[in-house]
């Protein structure tokens, strides 16, 4: 189960799945838009970019990009 607390303030945020053991990487150059990737440190996949001005609104589009990959 993913615990995702990420904050627009923030530029740079990892979080893992203990289920699985899989990597969530958030970052971003400008604290508007995010780069999300998906998978282990030594291999991961762009998931895509959220754009948020609230961190409600990043940690939203981080759970609707998550939920977009297949276990």
């Amino acid at each position: 189960m993913w615990n995702i607390e990420a904050k627009i303030c923030e530029n740079f945020a990892s979080y893992r799945n203990d289920a699985d053991g899989k990597m969530l990487f958030v970052e971003s150059f400008d604290n508007h838009e995010f780069e999300v990737r998906y998978g282990s440190i030594e291999q991961n996949t762009a998931l895509g970019t959220v754009v948020a001005d609230t961190d409600q609104a990043l940690q939203q589009g981080i759970l609707n990009l998550l939920n977009k990959v297949k276990p």
